[in-house]
């Protein structure tokens, strides 16, 4: 193989480039800086670093950088002898790049395996905050416990704040973020109630919260009240904290538009209040107390949705909602609700899963759009649907994913297509190509009629 054919590294080319074939002229040095720095924010950190050796006019610019992204994991797979070398060469690179520069850090990502001296991590941070940082991602995996600078809990430059960490957060007081509008915490264990709360209720113009894996064994109860919030997501599917865990987040923002909550039901999310301006919701939570308190708890959630225009709700949670001493008569009416989404896999095996989807279509009149994500099995569905006030005025979409054209799904067809008259598209689709004779089927249901459009999809 010819060696011009061989791909470049990014350094590599760039040092060809910066040399003119014909008058040895350094035409690419020439620009001006901030050209320069912006052509290096395309690159990897580490490869914007190793444009330092093109010449004398590249030797600092990487310093300029606005993003600066430092992982530990570049060293943690070399060779045993040179892991203490290679760690300090890293760590004296994040101090040089940090301390020892002019210019505002945009964003800085920081991703430490192992484990760092919170003196040296801390001074990171504040050099951080001292350059202006806009957004920060701090990524630590093997500390047993950090307490993070007080400068970073009352920064006026950050938008964006990820902390992703095994270990018990602790945040100094009194904490104000007057510019936060994202915040994300992973994996992260709350020290105490107290810290907890003053943590969010310091978080003053926040527009997305996410909470993800926390561990809130030591929480009984916090209040997320924040008036700017627009986004709240929190999964907890860590199984290990199930016997240990019975917390409640109760969460009361007049302006939140979406919401996701996937869980075991040890972490109950509590809306205050129905959420006034939520637009879609995704609930996807699992059942670990008994039965009917679990269901109550299934109830008491989605009667705080029951605003929301579009709602996706997984057949777990529907087993979880089945459990309540009286779902029927407890759950709200969801006036707003516009399309409802049963995700992922609805197979619904037995006929008191079938009777939680039934309270939510007899709660939602205006439902125009369903998807349901496979097919009823082995049900009589005449009762199903005969009391539905959604199919005889509004449903205008219908939807089977993972569709095999069972007997009981082409009953569902049939009646649709004789009691939904508003009707106009039912989507079905399948893993596998559907047989001619089950596509026969299909079409015979929708017979000669022109109102409905049948589409089959893979």
């Amino acid at each position: 193989m010819a060696t011009d054919s061989l791909p470049l590294s990014p350094i590599r080319q760039m040092s060809l480039e910066t040399q003119d074939a014909d008058k040895g002229e350094d035409r690419i040095s020439n620009l001006p800086e901030d050209v320069l720095v912006h052509s290096l924010s395309f690159l990897p950190t580490k490869e914007a670093i190793r444009t330092s050796v093109l010449s004398t006019r590249w030797q600092t610019l990487w310093m300029s950088l606005p993003n600066l992204t430092f992982t530990d994991l570049l060293y943690l797979h070399s060779n045993q002898d040179r892991v203490r070398e290679l760690r300090a060469s890293f760590m004296k690179l994040v101090d040089r790049s940090i301390h020892h520069r002019n210019a505002c850090i945009r964003k800085l990502s920081l991703s430490l395996q192992k484990e760092v001296d919170v003196f040296r991590l801390n001074s990171w941070l504040c050099a951080a905050i001292r350059h202006k940082t806009q957004s920060l991602d701090l990524f630590l995996s093997e500390q047993e416990y950090v307490i993070l600078p007080h400068c970073l809990f009352t920064s006026e430059s950050l938008i964006s704040l990820v902390l992703g960490m095994e270990c018990t957060l602790r945040a100094p007081t009194p904490v104000c973020f007057s510019s936060l509008k994202f915040l994300k915490l992973s994996h992260v264990k709350f020290n105490d109630v107290q810290t907890c709360q003053e943590l969010f209720s310091g978080c003053l113009v926040l527009e997305e919260l996410v909470l993800q894996e926390c561990n809130w064994k030591n929480i009984s109860e916090i209040n997320i009240d924040i008036p700017p919030l627009k986004k709240f997501s929190l999964s907890n599917y860590t199984s290990r904290q199930v016997k240990r865990v019975n917390c409640k987040i109760k969460i009361n923002t007049a302006n939140l538009s979406h919401l996701s909550c996937q869980n075991f039901l040890r972490v109950q999310l509590v809306p205050y209040n129905p959420l006034p301006a939520l637009e879609s919701a995704q609930v996807d939570i699992f059942g670990v107390i008994n039965r009917e308190e679990d269901g109550r708890r299934a109830v008491q959630l989605l009667a705080g949705l029951k605003n929301a225009n579009s709602l996706y709700v997984t057949n777990d949670s529907l087993l979880v909602l089945d459990g309540a001493e009286n779902p029927e008569a407890d759950l709200p009416t969801f006036h707003y609700l516009t399309q409802l989404y049963v995700r992922p896999t609805c197979c619904l095996p037995d006929v008191g899963t079938v009777g939680a989807v039934m309270y939510l279509l007899q709660k939602a009149p205006n439902l125009e759009f369903l998807s349901i994500a496979s097919e009823f099995q082995g049900q009589d569905l005449d009762w199903f649907f005969q009391t539905l006030p959604c199919f005889s005025s509004r449903l205008k979409s219908f939807c089977i994913m993972n569709f095999e054209g069972t007997a009981a799904s082409i009953q569902l067809l049939n009646y649709l297509c004789q009691h939904a008259p508003v009707l106009k598209k039912i989507s079905l689709f399948s893993s596998n190509e559907l047989t001619e004779e089950i596509k026969d089927q299909v079409l015979q249901v929708l017979g000669d009629s022109k109102r409905v459009k049948i589409g089959f999809y893979l």
